[in-house]
């Protein structure tokens, strides 16, 4: 149905060519519909290594329990994230656009059960090694909370 209505689903949701496009412009990406692509004008790399052919929207959902949902985009790119390769965005729909919790951060996005302010995952994002950096949401946006391993355990990088 939601193909049919020119959008695309994610789980439960259907999201519109509009409302990608508007995602995607909030994290700085281009769309060239030439190239039914995403260009990232935030890229030092060339034309070819910043056309991101590697985005994805993981999930669109309410992360909060707020009845609005929030969008978690991944990209793989060395040029931006270096060795990891790989990094998200997380954005909140409000009633006219998306905010941005979380910009272009490197690594791999994972959510917590512990809770900041209004309802928002603790979010720990994985890379290389065993402890990672644990962010937490303080009413205007995440900031670094703590370090821990994998299975929890506070740790010090």
């Amino acid at each position: 149905m939601c193909q049919a209505l020119g959008g695309f689903a994610v789980g439960e949701h259907c999201l519109s060519q509009k409302d990608i496009i508007a995602i995607f412009d909030v994290v700085g990406y281009e769309y060239r519909p030439k190239q039914y692509d995403f260009y990232d004008v935030n890229c030092l790399g060339d034309e070819q290594d910043c056309t991101l052919t590697k985005h994805n929207i993981e999930f669109v959902k309410d992360i909060n329990g707020d009845n609005a949902p929030e969008v978690l985009i991944t990209d793989s790119n060395v040029f931006k994230y270096g060795v990891t390769g790989t990094g998200f965005s997380l954005l909140s729909q409000n009633k006219s656009s998306y905010q941005v919790l979380i910009g272009e951060m490197a690594g791999i996005y994972q959510s917590l059960s512990t809770r900041g302010k209004n309802g928002y995952p603790d979010v720990m994002v994985g890379g290389r090694g065993f402890c990672f950096g644990v962010w937490r949401y303080d009413g205007k946006q995440y900031t670094l909370n703590r370090h821990a391993t994998f299975d929890g355990k506070v740790c010090t990088p």
